[in-house]
């Protein structure tokens, strides 16, 4: 399940309860008893179409084997992201000062914050950008501990480095047939996805994957 951070009170302000009032299907109960104390309420009723207060009403009056409520985060957490990802730290660092928060919810609350590593970089780390970045790309993170990929990626753009040959190459409009094969497809994992279509990058594929996801979300919204 995909779900978005939006707050309670815009939820019930703006959300459109689709299944207001509906009988609860086996599959909704099961979702909710999966996400119910991992997710926050707001995203499960976004997901669902259903209204906060029947979410928690759904969670009482079932004996469901949940975890403890969703818990916002404290001041105290904050600070943690804060001052251990503008020191360098690693996520497998982080996340034990963290307990019961996971890696995908710290990276989210690490954005939302605007956390990232103050730490200036060495002469060192920049010639290893310089040596190794216009052939390995991404991968050169391995040879850089301590540094996240959006601080690499920061620090590319910053020295103007580019991939060997990728200024020569020049974007070609999707073919129908590639359309396809990836609408097909697209159930699978982004790394997946991309080995179907060696002639794109990575990031083209998920950018086109969105693209037709986005426009099958508009025609269900028509339909309706």
């Amino acid at each position: 399940m995909a779900c978005h951070f939006i707050d309670e009170k815009t939820h019930e302000k703006n959300a459109i309860s689709r299944n207001h009032r509906a009988a609860w299907t086996i599959a909704e109960l099961r979702l909710v008893e999966q996400h119910y104390g991992i997710t926050g309420t707001a995203q499960i009723a976004e997901a669902l179409g259903r209204t906060i207060d029947a979410i928690r009403w759904v969670v009482r009056n079932h004996k469901f084997n949940l975890m403890e409520p969703y818990q916002p985060w404290t001041e105290e957490e904050k600070d943690i992201i804060r001052t251990r990802f503008a020191a360098g730290d690693s996520i497998t660092r982080i996340m034990p000062l963290l307990s019961g928060r996971t890696r995908g919810a710290i990276y989210l609350m690490k954005d939302k914050l605007n956390a990232h590593s103050t730490r200036r970089w060495s002469e060192q780390e920049h010639q290893i950008l310089a040596q190794y970045y216009p052939v390995e790309g991404m991968t050169v993170a391995d040879r850089l501990p301590g540094r996240t990929r959006v601080a690499i990626r920061q620090a590319v753009y910053a020295m103007g480095l580019r991939l060997l040959g990728s200024e020569i190459k020049t974007v070609q409009a999707w073919r129908r047939e590639e359309q396809q094969r990836l609408e097909t497809h697209q159930h699978l994992s982004l790394a997946e996805l991309a080995a179907l279509f060696p002639e794109r990058t990575q990031v083209a594929v998920r950018k086109v994957r969105k693209a037709l996801v986005r426009m099958r979300n508009r025609q269900k919204i028509r339909v309706k």
